[in-house]
């Protein structure tokens, strides 16, 4: 059966045997036990990592990818479960076979309006952006997450945040926002309704990506 490629915004359905799919954030963690070999070697493994994902991203099943200052990355990604996901990287990535990450899915669903734009990954054009992430141990409320879009809104309007989205059905939300020192971020994020009080803890990283990827040319 022919599958019929649709846009939904930017996220695309697959139709047919793929009418169950759905969108994941997936962090690929550095493991603390990566193995040390060759540069030679460490490059080849990498190199055919990024083709790999240029791959994804050429069949409509990845995208706003890359990697973190430091060691990881992370990528929207399609699949039916995070078991799923997973598994398809265990056994196809080249990175993850080699023992250098460990994958961490999470169902997505995008917020504050955002969505993700179709820019190919391309090492040699990358632009550097901040990736929060906040963690909580049980899900947001309705109300609460009513204080994030709004809150969302205003962080739209000042031209901070590029994007956005909820994770594992309101336990985490991440936030990709444009390259401001850390301390910057901190101090507007103590305003941001995800925070202590409402039992979320927050990460900040810088994060690589291909320029457009984040819908940052704005």
């Amino acid at each position: 059966m022919k599958h019929v490629l649709m846009s939904f915004g930017l996220l695309f359905c697959f139709c047919a045997s793929h009418a169950q799919e759905q969108w994941h954030l997936v962090f690929l963690n550095t493991r603390p036990d990566k193995p040390n070999m060759e540069k030679v070697q460490h490059d080849s493994i990498m190199k055919a990592h990024m083709t790999g994902l240029q791959m994804l991203f050429d069949q409509g099943v990845a995208t706003l990818i890359g990697p973190f200052e430091g060691g990881g990355g992370m990528m929207l990604m399609k699949g039916s479960q995070p078991p799923a996901i997973k598994n398809k990287l265990q056994q196809e990535d080249p990175a993850v076979k080699a023992g250098f990450f460990y994958v961490e899915p999470m169902v997505y669903e995008a917020a504050g309006g955002t969505a993700a734009c179709q820019v190919r990954p391309d090492p040699a054009n990358l632009t550097s952006l901040k990736v929060i992430r906040l963690d909580a141990k049980k899900s947001a409320s309705k109300a609460l997450r009513g204080q994030v879009e709004t809150a969302l809104k205003s962080l739209k309007e000042q031209k901070k945040l590029l994007q956005a989205g909820w994770l594992n059905q309101g336990q985490s939300f991440f936030m990709v926002v444009r390259n401001e020192s850390k301390s910057e971020i901190i101090s507007w994020l103590k305003a941001f309704p995800l925070g202590v009080k409402n039992g979320f803890q927050s990460q900040i990283r810088s994060w690589w990506t291909t320029k457009g990827a984040a819908c940052d040319g704005n």
